[in-house]
């Protein structure tokens, strides 16, 4: 017998996911531009702000091919994917010294965002009716920014603790 989830519940698994995913990113967002921080991981603050930039720039590439894998692909696999590319990513940028590991990881980040953000809206959609589709988006949109907020947070705290 198989199990159907209400769109609730599916919203929040997806809404924590992608909340959750965000810690990596949002603590280089944080912590990255600070000039003591830069220079320990090897790179000067104009490397920085290319780090920064980087997974947009992949974005803008990637989100147009990640639309037509989720068109032809089961979204779920592609979804789970894209949590373990997030945090390989955060790997990355954990273990990473010096511009070019931490541009490979900002990098296999976009990539990874691409899939997360663009199989979670059709998943909103998917699991939306025209009467609700935009309270749906808005509650996604929420689970959104409570990550990039209690992620900045969390991590800046994580970098003064553990460095």
């Amino acid at each position: 017998m198989k199990i159907i989830k209400s769109s609730r519940s599916i919203l929040n698994i997806l809404g924590i996911g992608t909340a959750v995913s965000l810690l990596g990113e949002s603590t280089l967002y944080t912590v990255l531009p600070h000039p003591s921080i830069s220079a320990q991981l090897g790179i000067s603050l104009s490397m920085a702000g290319l780090l920064l930039g980087a997974n947009r720039a992949a974005r803008l590439v990637l989100n147009g091919p990640v639309g037509i894998l989720y068109d032809r692909l089961p979204r779920r696999g592609l979804l789970i994917t894209s949590l373990f590319l997030g945090a390989g990513a955060s790997i990355f940028y954990a273990t990473g010294h010096g511009f070019w590991p931490l541009l490979l990881g900002r990098i296999l980040w976009g990539l990874a965002w691409s899939l997360l953000w663009v199989g979670g809206n059709s998943v909103v959609l998917d699991v939306s009716t025209e009467e609700d589709r935009g309270h749906n988006s808005g509650i996604y949109q929420m689970w959104f920014f409570i990550g990039v907020a209690s992620a900045s947070f969390t991590g800046a705290i994580l970098t003064d603790t553990f460095g």
